[in-house]
């Protein structure tokens, strides 16, 4: 690994570790302090501790700013009750699913006519051309009767 991305791989994990602070600290009590570490080759490294003998150190103070989120109140037992749907409402949502059906098989239909076509296009035996030409025709057939384009 080159010296460029150790650092950026270093870096990466000191803004992770900067950012997730905050939460660290919440969950335990841990120190605001940040050891800046720079090594002698220039790479930069953030860390909870100090540095080893061989680095450059300094420290950085981090401080803890409440975000203002508030999580959701728990749900409170009782379920919602929904109004029963209409003999309409009813209908709507059977032809739409059927109309989302009729789409599905249409997407599919294009796709196995563009296997075909793919096909035909690589080279074929004698016998392999009939029935792919015959495939064609019918999904070209399906396509215009039932499909829009």
């Amino acid at each position: 690994m080159n010296t460029r991305a150790r650092n950026r791989k270093r870096l990466t994990a000191a803004m992770a570790a900067l950012l997730l602070l905050p939460a660290a600290r919440a969950i335990a009590a841990t120190s605001t302090e940040v050891f800046r570490c720079t090594s002698g080759d220039g790479s930069v490294e953030f860390r909870q501790g100090p540095c080893d003998a061989r680095a450059e150190q300094s420290t950085l103070s981090v401080e803890d700013r409440p975000t203002g989120w508030v999580p959701p109140a728990a749900p409170t037992g009782q379920s919602e009750k929904r109004p029963k749907a209409s003999k309409e409402t009813k209908r709507t949502a059977s032809a739409t699913k059927s109309s989302e059906a009729q789409a599905r098989q249409c997407w599919e239909k294009r796709q196995k006519l563009e296997e075909v076509n793919w096909r035909l296009r690589q080279g074929y035996k004698a016998k392999q051309g009939m029935m792919l030409k015959r495939k064609r025709e019918y999904y070209e057939e399906y396509l215009e009767e039932f499909c829009e384009r």
